[in-house]
């Protein structure tokens, strides 16, 4: 019995690292965090498919957007925050393009999608 474990000890191991690669290659593909400073010049917070999100855009640049979601929908759960930290941003920049000060927004990108990690407001 010992000599027929062995091989099949083998195959598994084999298995779990071909199974492993192939897990990393077709993961979702998350960037370390980025950041961008500038003024808030759009704030929005609306439903898609009955979830919560927040988009936030700087510099006048419509192109470029932010977002926070309670529910990703395009395999980058590991981006999903709460309501409670969705609106304490909707907080943050909201008061930031209401008194034109400057923010840093810290994001990561997920399938090329900008996901908020923080967003900070200063002088």
């Amino acid at each position: 019995m010992n000599k027929i474990g062995r091989p099949m000890k083998r195959r598994l191991g084999a298995l779990s690292v071909t199974a492993g690669m192939l897990l990393a290659l077709l993961s979702p593909r998350l960037a370390s965090a980025n950041s961008n400073n500038g003024t808030l010049t759009h704030v929005e917070y609306f439903y898609n498919g009955g979830t919560p999100q927040l988009l936030l855009q700087q510099n006048g640049n419509s192109s470029v957007n932010y977002f926070a979601q309670q529910a990703s929908t395009n395999g980058c759960s590991s981006q999903n925050v709460d309501i409670d930290t969705i609106k304490t941003w909707i907080s943050i920049a909201q008061a930031a393009q209401l008194t034109g000060k400057a923010t840093t927004i810290y994001y990561s990108v997920c399938n090329g999608v900008n996901y908020i990690n923080d967003v900070l407001m200063f002088n």
